[in-house]
């Protein structure tokens, strides 16, 4: 987030793949729903000027309320807590794209097509074959999903071919 604040740009977990170039998204700032009311931390991205209001607040915040032992309220619930302050506390539908302030809270499907907790459809065999069926039938503007707990090293080259498939126009 220090980076975000000083120099803005586009923040990636490194278990998130982008089947779209990122420099395309027109979007300055934006976060993605994880679940209804709800910003996952994997994917931000903050506009050096436009953006620093949400980046100046959460480095406050994170100052003022780290907690060593609870990931979640230093990351989704601490991202939630700030891009929520600044949408008068409307309702944000994991299953809608919405613009509050100069934020774009994307819905979920259009960052995460496979969440992290369904994993499976790409790791344990019986489901890998479902997993990437899926995957070659998402839609154009889908443009990022997470990948969690592959064996990426055995996966890398079926992905390729799937990626292969893909036209980036």
């Amino acid at each position: 987030m220090l980076v975000l604040n000083k120099f803005g740009g586009l923040y990636l977990d490194h278990d998130v793949l982008s089947l779209f170039p990122v420099q395309l998204i027109k979007h300055q700032n934006f976060g993605c729903l994880e679940e209804n009311d709800k910003f996952a931390n994997a994917i931000i991205k903050l506009d050096k000027i436009e953006g620093q209001k949400y980046s100046d607040l959460f480095l406050e915040k994170v100052s003022e309320n780290y907690d060593p032992n609870n990931w979640a309220a230093n990351g989704p619930d601490l991202i939630t807590s700030v891009f929520k302050s600044f949408c008068n506390e409307i309702f944000l539908s994991v299953n809608e794209t919405t613009m509050c302030d100069k934020i774009t809270a994307f819905a979920s499907q259009k960052c995460f097509p496979f969440m992290w907790w369904s994993y499976e459809v790409f790791y344990k065999e019986k489901y890998s074959k479902l997993g990437f069926q899926k995957l070659l039938k998402l839609e154009v503007s889908t443009f990022i999903f997470e990948i969690i707990h592959l064996n990426i090293l055995m996966k890398l080259l079926n992905l390729i071919e799937i990626l292969k498939h893909f036209t980036w126009t």
